[in-house]
């Protein structure tokens, strides 16, 4: 079992697949970097087979495929498929900016995607092209009603929440859920090490103050299962959907952690904010390193 020095219990693994992405998000890479597909350096799939098959005999009951953009790798649908061969597993999830799923998100869906979570950072055609560096919203738009026809047992939207620039949508997204089965969240930007320094002076800020408007507005908290990831989530009973926010700065934030993640490149990433980086990835050769690889995962809780 995963457990660190402070009896947290780990069930929920975010695996990076690639840095690759053909978005150029002001926040997340700096100055529209995007690393050339020969220089990344990621995971094989006998690499990523080998990783998850040593944590989710430790316990894991959750996996998250993040990027980069995720479904850039042509071997995505293999990795969920792989994925999907353990029985332990209750949740696979998907983190993506949408724009090249619509002709493979059922495929996935049918090979054992059960959750999905689309990054929109605004409502507003201009601000997306102006954050991202294309005009593709109304293309996202068009793949969240087509994956509420899906078998999905979640969908949540992300938007990173940015000081003036979309600190007035909530009412905007709230409209938007309105008769929507799926929930919408905030995430605080963060200070990590890919961040624009000069994006993130100006455009931080924090979400209680959004919450306590909710609050006044008969919006209740909900508790969280086994299977939560760090959102803290509300509900209305006007309202189809729900919202949500991730506050990493707020009291508390870390005390329930139940999430490792592990980078592109086979590092160990205990905590988003820490330095500290195990390299898996000498372990990850061979499927009878199995246990070394444990060994050292648990080792470093």
């Amino acid at each position: 079992m995963l457990k660190d020095n402070f009896n947290r219990h780990f069930t929920y693994l975010r695996l990076s697949v690639t840095e690759a992405c053909n978005f150029r998000c002001h926040y997340c890479l700096p100055h529209g970097f995007i690393p050339p597909k020969e220089g990344l350096n990621e995971l094989s799939f006998e690499e990523i087979q080998n990783l998850l098959s040593a944590f989710i005999e430790l316990g894991i009951k959750k996996i998250r495929l993040t990027g980069g953009e995720p479904s850039l790798r042509k071997d995505i649908n293999h990795i969920i498929r792989y994925i999907r061969s353990f029985p332990q597993i209750k949740r696979i999830a998907l983190t993506s900016n949408g724009t090249t799923l619509d002709k493979n998100l059922q495929t996935y869906v049918q090979s054992g995607l059960s959750a999905l979570n689309l990054s929109l950072d605004t409502l507003c055609a201009q601000k997306f092209k102006t954050l991202t560096g294309y005009d593709k919203l109304p293309q996202i738009l068009d793949l969240i009603e087509k994956a509420q026809t899906l078998p999905l047992e979640s969908i949540k939207i992300n938007a990173v929440l940015m000081k003036d620039i979309n600190d007035n949508e909530l009412s905007s997204f709230l409209h938007f859920l309105k008769h929507k089965n799926i929930t919408m969240r905030f995430i605080e930007l963060m200070e990590t090490r890919s961040l624009n320094q000069e994006f993130l002076k100006p455009h931080q800020m924090l979400s209680y103050p959004l919450i306590e408007d909710l609050q006044r507005k008969s919006w209740i908290e909900l508790p969280k299962t086994a299977l939560s990831g760090p959102a803290r989530e509300f509900k209305h009973k006007d309202y189809e959907g729900k919202i949500g926010f991730i506050a990493p700065y707020s009291k508390g934030f870390c005390d329930s952690c139940n999430r490792l993640r592990v980078s592109a490149q086979g590092r160990l990433q205990l905590c988003l904010f820490g330095q500290k980086e195990i390299n898996l990835r000498p372990f990850l050769q061979h499927k009878n390193q199995k246990k070394d690889l444990q060994n050292i995962i648990l080792s470093h809780l």
